[in-house]
């Protein structure tokens, strides 16, 4: 006998298959959403680190860019047969606002003070470029490889200075035994005011 199917359960279940359909969807839909949501704070918060990272990395480009970087240079060559020079082999300029030279407890702004040698003479080329007394006055060094003498001797400026050859030999051998032991210290900044760590080397002559 042919099964009989009610009208009345066959709505019941169309109404049952409807509802479950528009819970699917409306269940997907929110899921999708989620995700898409998701998405969209990952790529902001990956877009704001990554902005913070070029902004931190042109920083520290920038401050690259105009740090000094102080050295001392030794120079054996004409016109001088002993030179001390003062690099910047930064690329930023050096505000130097001290600067001294020390021997124990001895502590000058000039070079020649310190060493105390038994001859007087003259650098053939020195540069003081401490603070002058009562002034208030920066020495700028600039960079890219540029340098400041801070001492320099040539047997022809002491010869001039009428020295004979065995007492410029006597002076080169002198200078170069009371040098050791000389420190250059030297305080300084770059040109936004950032303070730098404190130059401190010392000297040391050796001629070939």
């Amino acid at each position: 006998m042919p099964s009989v199917v009610s009208q009345s359960n066959v709505t019941a279940t169309n109404t049952v298959v409807s509802k479950t359909g528009t819970m699917d969807f409306q269940y997907w839909n929110t899921v999708v959403n989620l995700i898409a949501a998701l998405a969209a704070t990952v790529a902001v918060i990956v877009g704001g680190v990554s902005f913070y990272h070029n902004l931190n990395l042109q920083k520290r480009i920038a401050t690259a860019n105009v740090r000094p970087l102080l050295t001392l240079y030794y120079v054996y060559d004409p016109p001088y047969d002993m030179e001390i020079a003062l690099v910047n082999a930064g690329l930023g300029t050096a505000v130097i606002t001290k600067s001294s030279f020390k021997k124990g407890k001895q502590e000058r702004r000039e070079l020649l003070s310190v060493l105390k040698c038994k001859n007087d003479f003259k650098w053939s080329q020195s540069e003081i470029f401490d603070l002058r007394l009562g002034k208030k006055e920066d020495y700028l060094l600039t960079g890219y490889a540029n340098r400041l003498i801070i001492a320099a001797l040539s047997k022809n400026d002491l010869k001039k200075q009428h020295f004979n050859n065995v007492k410029i030999v006597e002076i080169f051998d002198e200078v170069e035994e009371k040098i050791l032991g000389v420190s250059l210290n030297i305080s300084y900044r770059d040109v936004l005011g950032n303070l730098q760590t404190p130059f401190h080397e010392g000297l040391k002559l050796r001629r070939d």
